[in-house]
């Protein structure tokens, strides 16, 4: 079994790290002290959903299976030579579980696009499952983990096997199915944490041996999902407000909604819809803190697409659709990984919650995809936060997207408002590409501007994806001029200076001047705003900052500068100019002015200029 050492624990505090791997008493313990907020539960769903952004499901799970590719473990003299690593932050753990998800998702990747690029890794992968086979994975007080595993390995070997025709592996899943027969879950008589974990884990297994003996008929598989799934069905109707949202390790009440609607349910829709119909409102819609609350929501999703087909009822289709997007938005470094915890580092990406987006959230919305299907996901550029003066030439970037299932060649892109532009741009299957065009486009006057650019491929079968807009402003220009000079002889200061919006901390708008040396003025293009400016003059002056310039149509403020001679000057002999900031730090706590002269970049210190400091200082250091 694998553990996290306490020393672990202590040196990254609030964020204890919990790998998928089994889980016994003391882990269950220490998960419930983790904080958790308040559930959002259906009644407190707006009728109106979220406006998420657009996205090209079949390009997101490209970038899943580039993203699990890099965590598979490479090295063939390891003995986890093929294993899934679990996490970014996890490098340590490689389990079973993820290996199969992983072989899943890969698979489906080769069934949708008829492409080989992963069947290396499904190969190598396979020879790590056979090595540490499903029911010989952790096992101690419960052997829930075991029959967990078993049920993804029909998951992933009925994929493999739809996708490649290859049946090596069909005895693999015969065992795992041996063991789910042979090891039930007892739902009492065991300990508070597996009286609530064991049903979960009974509804996995009933979903995946219903699906495996229906695609396969094996009706032992059949009759036994069955048997499972009334296990849960009666363990859930005893307490539903507590039992359908308990949520424990990877698995929430939506698992449990999952299994029996994929087994009891589609063997008996009638049934199904109206036990859904008596049930499923006690269901949460989203857990929105807990240790892997990512991959509770990624349960409740899929528990709402399958109740949704149950019912025919759009909403809770909606609701997984949502949720999905609710995945996706926390991909934010743009790699295809997700973590397993909201509110996580990106640097902490895992593949097994990853692997669920997949098959719990875009797997559920495939069928809605059509074959032909182009559009402008976004503008790029221009948009709202850019920031535009009278003269500025405005080319244009499009986010284009491939939202279907083929490869789109010649699609029309056009650009209607504010002006009109034409051209063809070419999307393979799962491309979302930025595409510029120089239209070199100068605005006649300032004011808003709505900028209107979309596609249109002859056979496409969804318009409204097809355009987008965004509105921009050009603003008035205004003409700053300001001084840099010595605050006692009033002598010009040679300057150059920068100037960003206060508050901006992506630098949409940056402007620089330089003073005339024998004026110390200097004239900057500038817009209505509040501006910060860094000053650099010439020796002997110190670097100077202001927060607090203003720009408006009738005030102009904070321009002009008078500057007092540094106290002394700080020279960094270090070989690799280091350290320079615990000198600087405790210099700026003092209120002591100084000239930083990096020796390593700049060459000799300015000896011959000492005389113009405030004081003949030097402090002298080399790391």
């Amino acid at each position: 079994m694998k553990k996290i050492s306490i020393v672990f624990i202590v040196f990254l505090c609030a964020h204890t790290v919990f790998s998928l791997p089994l889980w016994e008493t003391e882990d269950f313990v220490r998960a419930e002290f983790g904080r958790r907020g308040t559930s959002v539960f259906l009644m407190g769903i707006p009728d109106k959903g979220p406006e998420w952004q657009r996205w090209s499901y079949v390009h997101q799970l490209f970038e899943t299976c580039k993203f699990i590719h890099g965590l598979q473990v490479a090295d063939s003299l390891s003995p986890d030579f093929g294993g899934m690593i679990e996490g970014e932050n996890a490098m340590n753990v490689i389990e079973t579980d993820n290996t199969q998800e992983a072989i899943w998702v890969w698979s489906r990747y080769r069934e949708i696009t008829g492409d080989t690029l992963y069947d290396l890794n499904v190969r190598r992968a396979w020879l790590y499952v056979l090595a540490h086979p499903a029911y010989n994975e952790e096992g101690g007080e419960s052997n829930y983990y075991r029959v967990w595993n078993c049920g993804l390995a029909l998951f992933a070997e009925n994929k493999y096997r739809e996708t490649t025709g290859d049946s090596s592996y069909f005895g693999y899943a015969d065992s795992c199915i041996g063991y789910i027969f042979h090891h039930r879950l007892p739902f009492t008589g065991v300990s508070g944490y597996y009286a609530r974990l064991h049903p979960k884990t009974t509804a996995l297994a009933a979903g995946m041996l219903y699906q495996y003996g229906k695609k396969n008929n094996v009706p032992e598989c059949i009759d036994t999902a069955l048997v499972y799934a009334e296990r849960v069905i009666e363990w859930i109707e005893d307490n539903p407000g507590q039992n359908i949202n308990d949520e424990i390790w990877a698995m929430s009440g939506g698992t449990c909604i999952w299994g029996i609607c994929r087994s009891a349910f589609e063997h008996d829709s009638l049934r199904g819809r109206d036990w859904l119909y008596t049930y499923l409102r006690f269901m949460k819609y989203l857990s929105p803190l807990g240790q892997w609350n990512n991959s509770w929501n990624s349960w409740y999703a899929n528990a709402y697409n399958f109740s949704g087909r149950i019912m025919k009822k759009y909403r809770y289709t909606l609701y997984h659709h949502n949720l999905t997007a609710s995945l996706l938005v926390q991909d934010k470094d743009n790699d295809g990984g997700v973590p397993p915890t909201k509110g996580d580092s990106q640097n902490g990406d895992h593949s097994w919650v990853s692997s669920y987006m997949v098959f719990m959230g875009f797997e559920g919305l495939m069928d809605s995809i059509k074959d032909f299907d182009a559009g402008v996901m976004r503008i790029v550029v221009p948009t709202g936060k850019h920031i535009f003066l009278p003269h500025d030439t405005i080319d244009v970037k499009l986010l284009c997207a491939n939202y279907g299932l083929r490869t789109l060649n010649s699609v029309p892109v056009s650009i209607s408002a504010p002006f009109s532009f034409d051209s063809i741009v070419s999307l393979p299957l799962g491309a979302v590409d930025t595409i510029a065009f120089h239209t070199q486009w100068v605005a006649p006057d300032t004011g808003s501007y709505t900028f209107r650019a979309y596609t249109q491929h002859l056979n496409d079968e969804r318009a409204l994806n097809d355009t987008s807009e965004v509105t921009f402003r050009i603003r008035p220009m205004r003409i700053v001029n300001g001084v840099v000079k010595d605050k006692i002889t009033s002598d010009p200061i040679r300057a150059d200076l920068s100037f960003t919006v206060c508050g901006d901390s992506n630098n949409v708008f940056t402007a620089s001047a330089t003073t005339d040396s024998i004026t110390g003025e200097y004239t900057v293009v500038l817009f209505d705003s509040i501006f910060c400016i860094e000053v650099q003059p010439e020796l002997p002056y110190p670097i100077t900052y202001r927060d607090s310039a203003v720009v408006t149509p009738d005030t102009i403020t904070g321009f002009d500068f008078h500057i007092d001679p540094a106290t002394l000057l700080l020279v960094n002999r270090d070989v690799n100019a280091h350290y320079s900031q615990y000198y600087t730090h405790n210099l700026d706590s003092l209120g002591v002015t100084y000239v930083l002269w990096e020796a390593q970049n700049q060459g000799l210190p300015p000896f011959t200029v000492m005389d113009a400091f405030a004081t003949r200082t030097i402090i002298w250091f080399s790391g």
